[in-house]
């Protein structure tokens, strides 16, 4: 489980910076698959014998491991920059939960519990009901989502 202070800490941007060397390195891999596909059809000109039809293969088989390589890289690039965009999500619902903790006078630890009197409304425990929005969407939860529990311990449930 995350702790508050490494979503606080987590550097979106480290991860934007991957997908762009990625892009680069995905770019380089297809590069040298066509010129090794360019030296493949050379060789079919300049060294026609067995020696060279085995050249050619081996150049043809390079070229075909660039481009998978080149594709893969490509692929990288949109999880890495997934996943800086679930980051930055991830931080604001955090700065979101933070602010209403301070607002509502409780405290929040590293390990994301909840401590603290709220004025109204449910016991809030975790950071993550916080995010789910606290006991303003309590009336609003449907009967799988009985994570916010009232100060009667009983999970609530719309009737």
């Amino acid at each position: 489980m995350l702790s508050v202070s490494a979503v606080r800490n987590a550097k979106p941007q480290a991860w934007r910076d991957a997908a762009d060397d990625a892009t680069q390195a995905a770019q380089h891999c297809r590069d040298v698959a066509s010129d090794a596909r360019y030296l493949a059809q050379t060789l079919t000109q300049t060294w026609p014998d067995d020696a060279g039809r085995e050249a050619r293969q081996r150049f043809v088989q390079h070229a075909a491991d660039y481009e998978i390589a080149g594709t893969i890289l490509a692929k990288l690039v949109i999880v890495y920059d997934a996943f800086a965009g679930h980051i930055d999500d991830a931080q604001q619902m955090l700065d979101s939960a933070l602010d209403y903790a301070q607002r509502n006078e409780l405290t929040v630890g590293d390990d994301g519990k909840v401590t603290g009197e709220a004025e109204k409304g449910p016991e809030i425990r975790t950071t993550g009901q916080l995010v789910a929005g606290g006991p303003q969407l309590r009336d609003q939860l449907g009967p799988d989502d009985g994570q916010l529990v009232a100060d009667d311990r009983q999970p609530h449930h719309r009737d």
